[in-house]
């Protein structure tokens, strides 16, 4: 049996906590192999980003079109996408992979503390990428501003999506000041299903980054999408639990806790 490949596209994040680092690391701890495109840099720390610097639409084509022709790739991971022009360059690409894969979108809409995001990205986001893929997974307030209806509830938002195109959507719960954390599964316009988590004491950078990847590297092995995402929280709430401080900042993410001494590494 070969080990199903999953192209992870999204920002390189210097501390490891997020991005394509993050990416890797989750995809490799699901039995999968990670391959990588770049779409930006970032000068960052565990306090803050400072920069995000894009590279041109160009050169993510050429990365991932080295890679397309040369190996099978089973499901797509797709995050930060800083600019129009990389939205369409993913578009192109996705377009260009094995028809019928999984594709799993983390807009990353809020990089750093104070950021406004991009309405014009966004709305890139909207037309050209929510009708092509499998699921789009976001937080509470990144569901609002994509949907554009930031005084709706969580379920008219979703079906502004929905009517966008957008196939599954996971809502996480992270930025709301609950005791427990609830991620909540739209399909087809309406709630399926709620997941409760308990909500860990620290600050971390690369939680939705763990998840999404995760569940890509479960959906390129076929798994259904309900337990590959039962199985993908999980996991991720294991690698926060077990996530370290290495800066002065937020802590990150330890997605390898499930080796032997894990939490020692």
């Amino acid at each position: 049996m070969t080990t199903p490949i999953v192209m992870t596209i999204s920002g390189h994040d210097p501390v490891g906590g997020a991005g394509v680092s993050a990416d890797i690391e989750a995809i490799g701890s699901q039995g999968c192999h990670a391959v990588s495109v770049i779409t930006c840099i970032t000068v960052q720390d565990t306090h803050d980003v400072y920069r995000v610097e894009p590279l041109p639409d160009y050169l993510i084509l050429q990365q991932a079109e080295a890679l397309l022709p040369d190996m099978n790739i089973s499901a797509i991971k797709v995050g930060l996408l800083h600019t129009v022009e990389a939205v369409k360059a993913v578009r192109t690409l996705i377009r260009e992979a094995p028809q019928n894969i999984p594709i799993v979108l983390d807009p990353s809409l809020s990089v750093g503390i104070g950021h406004q995001g991009n309405r014009e990205v966004e709305q890139a986001i909207r037309a050209d990428l929510l009708p092509l893929i499998t699921l789009l997974t976001l937080n509470n307030h990144e569901l609002a501003r994509l949907a554009q209806l930031p005084d709706a509830n969580a379920q008219e938002q979703a079906q502004a999506l929905f009517n966008e195109g957008c196939k599954a959507i996971l809502v996480t719960g992270t930025n709301e000041p609950t005791a427990q954390i609830e991620n909540a599964l739209y399909q087809d316009g309406q709630l399926t299903k709620v997941w409760s988590w308990e909500r860990l004491p620290h600050h971390y950078s690369g939680s939705g980054c763990t998840l999404t990847a995760a569940c890509a590297a479960l959906l390129a092995k076929r798994m259904d999408l309900m337990k590959a995402l039962m199985i993908a929280q999980s996991y991720t709430w294991g690698a926060l639990e077990a996530g370290r401080a290495i800066g002065q900042g937020v802590r990150v993410p330890n997605r390898l806790y499930w080796l032997p001494q894990g939490k020692k590494i």
